[in-house]
């Protein structure tokens, strides 16, 4: 059965999407550190790439900020919400002034807001694409069974060094050098899914 190609480098108009990276969740979230490591190199390369940024934080109040890692992110926090989803009126918002064809998302955890987000968008017809990497849960069997479902409705499950290199795709691309310094300088971990794949 012919399944759509979807190739990162033909992308008309991306956007990134953190979703609830706050310091509570920490001792909580399997490979929390690496999830936070490979969620910053997407910002940066968001960055590099003019993709506009929406951040969420989940009941802020109790659970605190996004974590100091993720600091310059924080003047993209556009929602403290209480529902599971990203789609907050304030990211309804975001979508209808950048109107992306295709959306990016990071953070946790993967059964919970990353899932539910996914709905929202795919229903929405968007292309959205988790980054297995830069997305965790409490539990692995969560997080797994999370990339399954999500990519079963239509989500395509990739790592953030594969979207940086396919949104590329040639060494003479305008933005390659500095794409590439961060794949040198942050390069990719352990986050535990060899055994997922």
């Amino acid at each position: 059965m012919f399944r759509e190609i979807r190739r990162l480098n033909k992308i008309q108009k991306g956007a990134l999407f953190i979703c609830d990276i706050q310091e509570k969740f920490r001792p909580n979230i399997k490979y929390f550190d690496q999830m936070v490591a490979s969620t910053s190199t997407m910002f940066k390369f968001a960055q590099i790439m003019d993709y506009p940024v929406a951040v969420t934080e989940q009941f802020a109040r109790g659970l605190g900020p996004t974590v100091e890692e993720l600091a310059d992110a924080r003047p993209f926090v556009l929602s403290d919400k209480t529902q599971f989803s990203m789609m907050t009126p304030e990211v309804d918002a975001f979508m209808d002034q950048h109107a992306p064809s295709d959306i990016f998302i990071c953070g946790i955890e993967a059964h919970a807001c990353i899932q539910g987000t996914v709905q929202d968008l795919i229903e929405r017809g968007i292309k959205t694409h988790v980054i297995v990497d830069a997305v965790s849960a409490s539990h692995q069997v969560n997080r797994f069974s999370a990339f399954r479902e999500m990519e079963n409705i239509g989500a395509t499950l990739v790592t953030s060094e594969q979207v940086i290199l396919q949104t590329l795709s040639d060494a003479k691309h305008p933005k390659f050098k500095p794409a590439q310094q961060l794949l040198i300088k942050y390069p990719m971990q352990d986050s535990g899914l060899e055994t997922f794949f």
